[in-house]
C-alpha cells in the first residue's frame, strides 16, 4: 500500500495532467480544436477538458453533418484566448460533452453572442 506522500504526489500529477490538457484547449493551440461557424453551441469530445460537468440524464441528441450525436453532459471549459492587444485571457465557456465527435467544436456564433470577436488570419 502506498504511503501518504506517494498518494499525494500521484493525485497532484493527475490533476496537473488534466489541467495541462484543459489548458491546451485554446484557439491557435496544438489541440485540434475546430472553429465552426455553423455550430449552435460548443461541443467537446473528452471529459478531461471540463473543469466541471453534470451528466445529461434524458437522452438528448444534436444533428450533425453525418447524422446525429448523443449529448452526455454539459459543463464549463476554460479557453485560453488572445486579446486584440496580444495579451492572453482565460474565458470560461459552457459546452456540451459529445464523446462521439471526432474533434472539439468551438461555436463561432456562440462566442460572438457571448460578446467576443473572432478573427481568422494566416499563421506564420
Amino acid at each position: 500500500m502506498p504511503d501518504d506522500a506517494t498518494v499525494a504526489r500521484v493525485a497532484e500529477e493527475t490533476a496537473f495532467a488534466a489541467a495541462k490538457k484543459r489548458a491546451r484547449a485554446h484557439v491557435g493551440s496544438t489541440l485540434d480544436l475546430c472553429p465552426d461557424s455553423g455550430a449552435s453551441h460548443h461541443f467537446f469530445n473528452d471529459q478531461i477538458y471540463f473543469k466541471s460537468m453534470r451528466r445529461i440524464t434524458n437522452a438528448q441528441t444534436v444533428h450533425t453533418a453525418s447524422g446525429k450525436a448523443k449529448l452526455e453532459g454539459i459543463g464549463e471549459v476554460d479557453l485560453w484566448l488572445t486579446r486584440s492587444d496580444g495579451r492572453p485571457v482565460v474565458v470560461t465557456i459552457e459546452a456540451y460533452y459529445a464523446p462521439s465527435f471526432v474533434k472539439p467544436l468551438l461555436s463561432v456564433s456562440q462566442l460572438v453572442r457571448d460578446g467576443h470577436s473572432v478573427h481568422f488570419r494566416p499563421q506564420g
